[in-house]
């Protein structure tokens, strides 16, 4: 699917999308899990147990693996320009949704697709050149962390740049965010116009 034609992933759109205008970030029926690696082995293992074990012992009996969901059927898109908050508690999956969306890690279900050179800032460093989209994860920070963030954000926007900040910090999103994704034990829950979500 060519990338002009997901406008309807957006949630709740608050401005109009100018047509011509392809998304720099598209997230479709995102999910992701993990598994302890203890369960990966057993995964393996207790078939290979089981039948060597067959003829002589009944099946071993192991306490069913757990999964944990880290994000589930999360779908979105963000413009050049727009500078978006990833907000929720901890554990929401903010943190793997930017490792997802940086390529570091891949999804176990869905597909990612962003436009042009990508940066992942994890720390206040400075940034050389601005790419094509910005993803910041801003409660890696530390103290100190408006300024930096605003000088990063402003040189973005003059670029046109798209942002996504994982953010926890109510303040940084009124005055840095036109955008606000809240997610609540990984999914996405409001989609909004960040004066509308923090007044």
């Amino acid at each position: 699917m060519p990338l002009a034609e997901v406008h309807s992933l957006r949630l709740l759109p608050q401005r109009p999308i100018i047509e011509y205008v392809e998304p720099a970030i598209v997230v479709r029926g995102l999910s992701h899990r993990y598994e302890p690696a203890t369960q990966r082995v057993r995964r393996y293992a207790d078939p290979i147990l089981n039948s060597l074990l067959r003829h002589t012992l009944p099946p071993t009996r192991m306490p069913s693996m757990m999964v944990t969901w880290a994000l589930r059927d999360i779908a979105f898109a963000i413009y050049p320009g727009e500078v978006v908050a990833v907000t929720g508690p901890r554990g929401s999956g903010k943190s793997t949704l930017l490792k997802l969306i940086a390529g570091g890690v891949g999804p176990t279900i869905g597909a990612v697709q962003t436009r042009g050179e990508v940066h992942h800032i994890a720390s206040t460093g400075s940034v050389e050149e601005i790419p094509d989209v910005v993803l910041i994860d801003a409660d890696t920070f530390g103290d100190d962390t408006f300024e930096p963030l605003r000088a990063i954000v402003s040189r973005a926007q003059q670029r046109n740049t798209a942002v996504l900040i994982a953010t926890r910090d109510v303040g940084l999103i009124r005055l840095l965010c036109t955008r606000v994704l809240c997610l609540e034990h990984g999914v996405v829950t409001s989609d909004e116009d960040a004066g509308e979500s923090h007044r």
